[in-house]
């Protein structure tokens, strides 16, 4: 849900593919009332569900790896540059919500505004989360299928 809120938001720019939009302040709204940082959260989430799915050492390494990173990213470098692109304003957003999601609404620091939720982005993920759902297996045993065929004529 964060990773394709993010994508909508930011268009061809999230991918790379055209410019970034000119800077339009401090993002406070939306997503970044449950957290200061969603697209880190839907990594996190992404990772997560790939050492669920796997359970290989391999697999762990990984996510703790770029965990690691996500987390230096987000102490080291990001705080830092908004603190000074945006200095009071960062801190006032800062003081009233979480790195971690929801925290700041359940301390009641935010309040969730009727009509804040960006729809697009929830529909879009909960389509999409339930396409996946629904051909994950099937595709996933013709592709398993497929193989060993494919092996046996090369």
């Amino acid at each position: 849900m964060f990773f394709l809120s993010a994508s909508t938001q930011l268009g061809l720019s999230f991918w790379g593919l055209t410019k970034p939009p000119p800077d339009t302040g401090l993002q406070t709204n939306g997503f970044y009332k449950i957290t200061r940082h969603p697209l880190y959260w839907s990594v996190f989430c992404l990772l997560f569900g790939h050492v669920f799915v796997f359970g290989s050492g391999l697999a762990v390494l990984y996510f703790v790896l770029m965990e690691l990173y996500n987390v230096a990213g987000v102490i080291i470098f990001e705080n830092r540059a908004l603190a000074c692109s945006y200095g009071d304003a960062f801190t006032a957003f800062h003081a009233r919500t979480s790195t971690l999601p929801f925290k700041s609404l359940l301390q009641r620091k935010v309040r969730w505004e009727p009509g804040e939720a960006p729809k697009a982005a929830l529909i879009s993920s909960l389509v999409f989360t339930l396409v996946i759902a629904l051909l994950h297996d099937p595709l996933l045993s013709s592709l398993m299928h497929a193989l060993p065929t494919f092996a046996s004529r090369n």
